[in-house]
């Protein structure tokens, strides 16, 4: 059993509540990690919440069921995991931050899963 890693958000300034690019995820199936790789929000008070949503071509963006991770706080950087079902994933993936007044935090997300093939 082969895992694979793919980015699923480029290391990027985050600092406005927005959908990041959507990216194919269909070969991976069965259960994957995602990793959230991340830097202090800000001052005190200032947080980034971050999700994934998914879509089939243009419809609307949804969020996926209990793929949510903890707010990033002005603590110090770190990262965080959680476990998704990447069958139940749709055509495209994306990463979506809420970031409150103020707040702007550094991030990268990967999957890390094995593919259906090869």
């Amino acid at each position: 059993m082969k895992l694979s890693i793919k980015p699923l958000a480029a290391l990027a300034a985050i600092s406005a509540t927005a959908g990041l690019t959507g990216v194919a995820l269909d070969e991976f199936h069965g259960h994957a990690k995602v990793i959230l790789m991340h830097g202090p929000s800000g001052g005190a008070g200032q947080t980034v919440a971050a999700k994934l949503q998914h879509r089939n071509g243009t419809d609307a963006w949804e969020d996926i069921e209990d793929a949510v991770f903890a707010t990033i706080t002005s603590a110090a950087g770190g990262s965080q995991m959680i476990e998704v079902d990447a069958d139940g994933f749709k055509d495209e993936v994306r990463v979506h931050c809420t970031v409150s007044a103020g707040a702007s935090a550094t991030l990268a997300v990967a999957v890390v899963g094995q593919k259906q093939y090869g």
